[in-house]
């Protein structure tokens, strides 16, 4: 989780026999430099689709009178659902507001009542009616995988060797490992299901889950009266 792309490249396409550069991006074989590039920048917008915990972000604002819209972070995917809440507070943002409701807000000019209406529209956050110096904050899901080799700041593609992958180095070396494979023509059966089996493992150490108890860990009692089943 913090090797470079030049050290992700070297093990993915030594290990099918590749003669490895001095360097990947940038190298006088500018086909090559190409290839490589796309297929590990093809592997990144495919892993960033799953639900990854070093994803997810939290992000806050301060709302005005002055204007009902808000710009998303940067580096901003999708929102994690539930999470948009008025900091300091016991109330829920909602968000999505329904578009018949805000609809029918919108053209009443109605008060909003006791709700913080929101919903995405343009890419911006619009709010119904907001409140001055109301802080809202949510949870979202970044697009950002990589950490610019030069500057530290979070980035979407890789684009020198010195960038820095976030998640799991060994998943995307087998991922880049099979699609390189394909692309010239080789067998890539055989790397694609270690690289699915790898997947499959990684995710499920990513969903997390509360454990179940049969009963009140408080009043530890069972789920039924043991002494009335029917005989």
């Amino acid at each position: 989780m913090s090797l470079t792309l030049k050290q992700i490249l070297d093990i993915a396409l030594g290990s099918t026999g590749v003669n490895v550069p001095a360097t990947w991006i940038g190298s006088n074989n500018l086909a090559t430099a190409n290839l490589v590039k796309a297929i590990a920048n093809q592997s990144v917008l495919a892993l960033r689709e799953y639900p990854l915990q070093k994803q997810t972000r939290q992000y806050s604002f301060t709302l005005t009178s002055a204007s009902d819209t808000y710009a998303l972070p940067s580096d901003f995917l999708n929102i994690v659902p539930d999470t948009m809440w008025v900091q300091e507070s016991l109330w829920r943002v909602d968000f999505p507001t329904d578009p018949t409701v805000w609809a029918y807000l919108t053209a009443s000019a109605g008060p909003p009542g006791i709700w913080v209406r929101c919903r995405l529209i343009n890419n911006f956050l619009e709010f119904y009616q907001p409140q001055e110096g109301m802080v809202v904050g949510f949870e979202y899901v970044s697009n950002a995988l990589i950490k610019d080799g030069t500057t530290g700041d979070p980035k979407q593609l890789f684009s020198q060797d010195s960038d820095v992958w976030l998640i799991d180095d060994s998943l995307l070396i087998a991922d880049i490992k099979w699609r390189y494979k394909a692309e010239k023509g080789l067998e890539y059966q055989t790397d694609f299901k270690l690289f699915q089996d790898s997947l499959a493992n990684f995710l499920g150490t990513q969903s997390g889950a509360k454990t179940i108890s049969p009963s009140n860990p408080w009043n530890p009692e069972p789920l039924c009266n043991l002494w009335q089943f029917p005989e």
